[in-house]
């Protein structure tokens, strides 16, 4: 096996936000399309902040000889970032049987060359680890991929000897208890989720605290919402009037006076929940304590 694992259809996006501001902070986030879709969640979260948001995604496997000559190639622009976000190489370039052992070694090698490459272009470097994937259409077995498993290992340990910051969104799925139900097909799940997982980059990097699932349900109207508060505390997530982004909590000690936080800079009353925000399209109810 050599390092050029090819895949059936290999693509590249890349995007570069305000091209034209050399003003701006820039964060770069480099992966693949489910960073590509966590990007475009991160673009609505820092709209109203002086950072720019740009990319470069491939399903393309990471040990490639054109896969660093692309990279090259995006990184001619001269921009200077703030962060660059590592996410590369997580569901891709898939081998099995024996030649298993020498991906994982030849990951290993090329993540680590990946790291040394951006370092000359970024204040900080983050890694994120990859998310989970089904093994197969039906989406079961959501954390048994040995490959995003193996790679992960491999990012964590990368992170640690070379004293990286790493947020593992693969351990934030296991922990918060996300199941198949999320999932659209073998990699990708539904927007609210890529916007969770934004918002759980955004809290680590502003040192906010984020909010857990626990489990989640899916509701259509405000009577089924109010079926399942009941007494508990529940956290909501939901794409709310004018397309806005929110959270919101409920306290079991006072039902009828939720507490909002809000993703976007407007803060949402209770009117506004009950005309305005409810029912407009499926929303995740996240339940837990406080």
């Amino acid at each position: 096996m050599s390092c050029n694992i090819r895949e059936p259809i290999e693509w590249i996006t890349t995007w570069h936000s305000k091209a034209n501001d050399e003003t701006v902070s820039r964060w770069l986030f480099i992966g693949d399309s489910v960073t590509r879709h966590i990007c475009g969640s991160m673009q609505e979260l820092l709209k109203d902040k002086n950072i720019a948001i740009d990319y470069w995604c491939s399903s393309a496997w990471i040990g490639n000889s054109e896969t660093f000559l692309e990279l090259e190639s995006f990184m001619r622009d001269k921009y200077k970032y703030e962060k660059v976000f590592l996410n590369i190489g997580c569901h891709h370039g898939y081998v099995y049987g024996d030649d298993f052992a020498k991906e994982k070694k030849e990951f290993d090698i090329n993540f680590r060359k990946t790291i040394d490459f951006f370092c000359t272009f970024a204040n900080e470097i983050i890694i994120i680890t990859g998310t989970p994937q089904t093994q197969d259409d039906s989406l079961h077995n959501t954390y048994d991929n040995e490959h995003v498993k193996v790679r992960n290992d491999i990012m964590r340990k990368c992170a640690l000897n070379k004293n990286l910051k790493c947020i593992d969104l693969f351990d934030l799925f296991k922990r918060n208890g996300i199941g198949t139900n999320v999932f659209r097909d073998k990699f990708h799940f539904e927007k609210f989720l890529s916007d969770y997982l934004a918002w759980s980059v955004y809290s680590n990097c502003f040192n906010i605290s984020p909010f857990p699932f626990t489990n989640i349900c899916f509701v259509e109207t405000l009577d089924e919402l109010k079926s399942i508060i009941q007494n508990q505390d529940v956290y909501i997530y939901g794409n709310g009037a004018r397309g806005k982004s929110l959270y919101a909590f409920i306290s079991k000690t006072s039902p009828s006076t939720p507490l909002h936080y809000v993703i976007s800079d407007s803060e949402y009353k209770k009117d506004d929940v009950d005309n305005t925000i409810l029912p407009i399209s499926a929303y995740a109810i996240i339940r837990g304590g406080v």
